[in-house]
């Protein structure tokens, strides 16, 4: 049983999941596209000082560096 699902796959709902599960926080993601494994996605994502912060606590911002 989950206590949230979380609706989408992107970075937002991905991290949502991360942070709900450093607090043991059961959560499901829906996403309706399939896996891509080859993805020639050209788009950026910029993150403020906040949102390395969030990534620092939840202990995974040394493998975005």
């Amino acid at each position: 049983m989950y206590n949230i699902v979380i609706i989408g796959a992107g970075l937002s709902g991905l991290l949502t999941a991360l942070g709900l599960a450093a607090n043991n926080i059961k959560s499901v993601i829906l996403e309706k596209n399939t896996l891509k494994t080859n993805c020639n996605d050209a788009r950026t994502t910029a993150l403020s000082h906040s949102s390395e912060l969030i990534l620092q606590e939840l202990g995974i911002w040394q493998y975005l560096e």
